[in-house]
């Protein structure tokens, strides 16, 4: 869907049209859709000068501030200029970054998710120098015309030609590996992308973690690939996973953490060892969709509108179990500190048994939804998670949440 609102934009707050989206996703928790979105483009007329901080300061429309959906963005690989008309004209973007048309969520308040998600090819704008930008036709791209009896082509881009572009990636995921979970395609769409050098340049350059939070909130992670989407290779091997947990209990009118579930990965140690002091990236990407709470008091707190919010931890290399275990419930309860009154719940989380590759485990019986393979395969996620936990809410989770998460290992 590219079709986007600029009514009612509330810094990141949900909207009664994000929340249907929201609750149109997780499905009831067993009726489960993959929504594509556009980011929104800025209106009016485009001036370079104001590129990019304009795109940093207008944000994201509605229904884009949707939590489960994939949102994309726009960016840009076209800088050359060939018709003569245009002669002495320039790009307004430089080759891989922002698309000058493209919205950020630069301005959203720090608990509302990071949009975009990643971003695809949407053309650039033109300019002379003194007139506004223009959207040539040499910096777009070419579609069918909707009405082939005026003329067969027609020029298109900004935000909804990067959707389109993002829901034929989805597509050809979706025929290579029909088997798949809808959360672990969308994770695989953002566990793919990579910055470009553009993007990875302004990053080096960021001085402070505010400063890269920003442009995550540009960028999204990336743009994404659909061979590193679909396969493992030489220098970057990917274990993907697919499983449910029940993440909390109530204990009369108070939510309390209930499982977490402990993932073995399958080191290859000799093919780490003999690396010697090479640099090794472990990236972990994490995809499940949350069950919105759209009343008026779930727009104040994250806890309050998202049913969970999940985090995932690595045991250190000479840490115990049982040592990982008390540090993991030691940020539990510094983070549930924050909660509302009556749903904090400062107890420990119960352990499952231990996923080894290749195993099928599920310790809810028959009301847990069933469980999926353990596939090796290339990452999957929606949010690249941190060290933490998976927040109580004051709504609970009262079925079982799936999620699908990937972890990649690969030589720098």
């Amino acid at each position: 869907m590219a079709v986007t609102s600029d009514v009612g934009l509330a810094r990141g707050r949900p909207s009664s049209w994000s929340a249907a989206v929201d609750q149109l996703c997780y499905g009831g928790g067993d009726r489960r859709r993959l929504i594509v979105l556009a980011a929104g483009n800025l209106r009016g007329d485009i001036k370079a000068a104001d590129y990019p901080d304009r795109n940093d300061l207008e944000e994201i429309e509605s229904p884009s501030q949707a939590w489960n959906p994939i949102v994309f963005a726009a960016c840009t690989d076209k800088i050359t200029i060939n018709h003569p008309d245009y002669w002495g004209w320039l790009p307004v973007a430089p080759s891989g970054d922002l698309s000058p048309a493209s919205r950020t969520s630069g301005i959203w308040d720090r608990q509302w998710p990071i949009k975009p998600d990643v971003v695809f090819e949407g053309g650039n704008f033109a300019h002379d120098g003194v007139n506004t930008a223009s959207a040539i036709d040499d910096l777009q791209l070419v579609s069918t015309h909707y009405r082939p009896n005026v003329r067969i082509f027609d020029a298109f881009g900004d935000t909804s030609a990067a959707t389109a572009l993002g829901g034929n990636l989805i597509a050809r995921i979706m025929s290579a590996r029909s088997e798949l979970w809808l959360e672990t395609i969308r994770g695989l769409v953002v566990h793919s992308a990579e910055w470009t050098t553009a993007m990875r340049a302004r990053f080096d350059q960021a001085r402070s973690q505010a400063q890269r939070l920003a442009l995550l909130r540009r960028y999204g992670w990336g743009v994404p690939d659909l061979t590193r989407a679909l396969l493992s290779t030489a220098n970057d091997a990917t274990l993907m996973v697919e499983d449910v947990l029940l993440p909390f209990r109530k204990d009369g009118s108070v939510i309390k953490t209930r499982h977490m579930n402990l993932h073995r990965l399958p080191w290859p140690r000799a093919e780490l060892a003999s690396l010697g002091n090479l640099d090794v990236e472990l990236r972990i990407t994490l995809s499940y969709f949350i069950e919105p709470n759209p009343g008026e008091r779930g727009w104040t707190r994250r806890h309050r509108y998202a049913s969970h919010n999940l985090r995932f931890a690595v045991k250190r290399s000479l840490e115990t179990l049982d040592a990982f275990r008390q540090r993991i419930n030691r940020a539990a309860q510094d983070e549930e500190a924050d909660q509302p009154a009556g749903n904090a719940g400062g107890d420990d989380w119960v352990l499952g048994p231990i996923r080894d590759r290749g195993s099928i485990h599920s310790e809810f019986g028959a009301e847990a939804l069933p469980l999926s393979r353990i596939a090796s395969h290339r990452d999957l996620s929606h949010q690249r998670m941190v060290e933490g936990k998976a927040c109580s809410a004051a709504m609970g989770a009262r079925n079982p949440l799936r999620f699908a998460r990937f972890n990649s290992c690969s030589k720098s």
